[in-house]
């Protein structure tokens, strides 16, 4: 009997084991997706020379941003005249819930709609494209802010 009870226990193991192991997977995801803040997204970047001196311009404004289902974000400051479209230095990303955009060394440097007053940043203005092209996650390219590392 002893063999028997072994061999039943052994039988619902394995009738139950790709439920458990789905289980587990989706587990591991889910704990993945929660403790590293929400999903990731591509922001426009650019890379910046090494050595280079940094723009030494301020924009300032309210930030906003969007999420976008394709896997990107689009950050912009808005004032009573204009939006400019935030570009990033290389190896920045955003992340959701809050929308918040992660530096190079993985630290929040700032959430969308944290401070509806207004935040000011570094950098200096962006050239257009003639040809109309927008930026990674944004719908222009037109009035863009290139934002200097801190």
């Amino acid at each position: 009997m002893t063999g028997l009870g072994i061999t039943i226990r052994h039988t619902r193991v394995r009738r139950f084991a790709p439920l458990l192991a789905s289980l587990l997977v989706a587990a591991g995801i889910g704990g993945y997706a929660f403790l590293s803040g929400g999903p990731s997204y591509r922001l426009a970047t650019y890379a910046m020379p090494h050595g280079r001196v940094g723009m030494l311009a301020a924009l300032g404004g309210r930030l906003e941003g969007q999420a976008n289902h394709d896997g990107t974000a689009c950050f912009w400051v808005a004032s009573e005249q204009d939006r400019r479209y935030l570009i990033w230095p290389a190896g920045y990303s955003a992340r959701a819930n809050p929308l918040r955009i992660i530096d190079d060394r993985g630290r929040v440097l700032i959430r969308a709609g944290d401070n509806p007053q207004a935040v000011r940043l570094g950098g200096g203005l962006g050239p257009d494209d003639p040809a109309g092209r927008s930026i990674v996650g944004c719908p222009t390219s037109h009035l863009t802010w290139i934002v200097a590392p801190d």
